[in-house]
Order: C-alpha cells, then structure tokens, then sequence
C-alpha cells in the first residue's frame, strides 16, 4: 500500500500531467482505494473477516463509501497507473535504489582506483538500505523511495563518500544531526575521490537536494530511535 501511495504521490508532484493532485492522492477517499486496491490484487490468503465496507464503516468512511466516491478513486487510480497497481509492477525500496545506482555510475563513469571505491560505496548503500528495511521499516513518513534513497544517503556518508554536512537539512541543527548520525560515521574509511555530491545524487535520484535531506534524516533518526528504544528495553530486562 505504500508503494504504491508513494509512487501516486511522486507523479502528483512531478511536472507531467497527472489525474490526481497532490491533495486528492492525500484524501481519505484515496487512501481507502489504495487499501481496497491491495487487498483485491493481495496474492497471499487472509484469515476470513469483516468485509472491506464494514471495515470502511466502522473507521468512519460510510459516507464516501455510500455515496461512491472511494470506487471512483479507484478508477482513478487505476487509470493513472494505467492498470499496474501490484507487484511486480510496483517498485520495492531495492529497486528503487538499483536504479539510482545505475545512473550515479553513469554520470560519474568511474575509472582506475575510482571502481573499486564505488563498488563499496555500492555495497554500504545496499546494507544501510537493508539495514533500514529490517529496523525502521516503512511507513507513511518513509515509503519505500524515501527509505531507499534516505539509506544510500546514509551509506555514503559511511564510506566517506559523500560529505555528511552536506545531507543535514536546514532546519536541523547540527548537534542533532551529528547524535543521529554516530552510528552512520565512516571513522576508518579512507575519504573518497569519486566526487559524489548531493547535488549530483539528487541527478541521479531524479529528486531534489533537499528532498534527500528529509529522507537521509528521517531515516537516521528512524534508526537512532530504533536502537536507543532497543537498550531502554534491555536495561527493563535486567
């Protein structure tokens, strides 16, 4: 269901014409849709239970759904999806990240030492991206594109090669920045020469700067809260 908000989301915001605004992919009518849209094309069985409408009743959307609304948002949606709404249509968080890998290479075209240094700085993405994907999860606030860019931020400032002032949004301060930041600090790796800037990673991500900024953050406090909430547990145990 968040893939494919996420990927409605990212048409509504992007400059070519779309069926649905940014407020409407918001609205509860199309979130209903999206829900009514994943369970209809759902692959793996559910324990029997109350029906969609009953579930849609009880959360308070009788009305949307009497009147006929979340169906006709659901034709939108399909229409603008042109019909691909399920996996394996729909991009999972690895793939968005493979993507964005293969054009950072092509703009960067590494050569000599530089191949080794992006085949790791490779790999580091992949693993915070895992890592992220197993700990902090997606969400409304981290669909499966922000968690996937947000961990290939992450994964460069690891290996150095990309400046980690650079990923710290304006309106976080850098004491915060540097405490969510303590597990993702690259101290042992040599700093990199490919040249990798945010700029040049917002390219290749099709996003802007700023946007990675959100993401990288929302991301790294995601796992800082992960952990910590991980040792106060702990600490409950003993």
């Amino acid at each position: 269901a968040l893939t494919l908000f996420d990927v409605l989301f990212s048409r509504a915001i992007s400059p070519f014409p779309s069926f649905l605004s940014v407020e409407e992919v918001m609205d509860q009518a199309s979130l209903a849709a999206i829900v009514r849209l994943v369970l209809k094309c759902r692959t793996a069985s559910i324990p029997m239970g109350p029906s969609i409408s009953e579930v849609e009743h009880r959360v308070g959307l009788g009305k949307l759904e009497e009147t006929g609304v979340i169906t006709a948002r659901e034709l939108q949606i399909l229409t603008t999806m042109a019909g691909r709404v399920a996996a394996p249509s729909l991009l999972a968080p690895g793939q968005w990240l493979d993507s964005v890998l293969q054009r950072l290479e092509f703009l960067i075209s590494p050569h000599g030492e530089q191949v080794s240094e992006f085949e790791q700085a490779v790999r580091s993405a992949e693993a915070a991206m895992d890592l992220l994907t197993r700990s902090v999860g997606m969400s409304s606030s981290l669909p499966p594109r922000a968690l996937a860019l947000g961990g290939c931020v992450l994964g460069f400032i690891s290996m150095r090669a990309l400046p980690a002032e650079q990923a710290r949004p304006k309106d976080v301060p850098s004491s915060l920045w540097d405490s969510v930041l303590m597990f993702w600090r690259g101290g042992l790796a040599k700093k990199s020469t490919l040249g990798v800037d945010l700029d040049l990673l917002a390219v290749a991500s099709c996003c802007s700067p700023s946007d990675l900024q959100v993401w990288a953050f929302r991301s790294a406090q995601g796992f800082h809260d992960t952990i910590q909430q991980g040792l106060r547990n702990a600490g409950n145990t003993r």
